[in-house]
């Protein structure tokens, strides 16, 4: 049974967690920047092969993996993601790219995990 085209939802077995970033301002009146959840879902993960780049002067590793939701219109390429629902033990992806596939139901999110970041 397909739910919508090209998307079998047997294979959205992962589950995820989407965090936004905010900020707030601390008691000494400075702004601090942090991330917050902004929903738990379910997605299919597609593996993509590694590689490397350099940020900041740095050679670091680099894991793309897409993740394919269903349709979201609200995230955006500033958000971050992590499997599972344990904020502390997952590590985190930092999403490049967002493809809003609305017509066929779904959004394919591309993000990165940096073995430095």
């Amino acid at each position: 049974m397909t739910l919508f085209r090209g998307v079998h939802p047997g294979k959205m077995d992962m589950l995820i967690t989407i965090e936004q970033p905010t900020t707030s301002t601390n008691a000494i009146r400075e702004q601090v920047k942090s991330f917050s959840t902004y929903k738990s879902c379910y997605a299919e993960r597609i593996r993509k092969p590694g590689g490397e780049s350099i940020q900041a002067g740095q050679q670091q590793a680099t894991m793309p993996v897409e993740y394919r939701i269903r349709h979201d219109a609200n995230v955006v390429q500033t958000w971050r993601l992590f499997e599972g629902a344990n904020t502390g033990a997952n590590p985190r992806y930092y999403i490049t790219d967002v493809q809003h596939w609305k017509r066929e139901g779904f959004t394919l999110l591309t993000a990165e995990r940096r073995d430095n970041a």
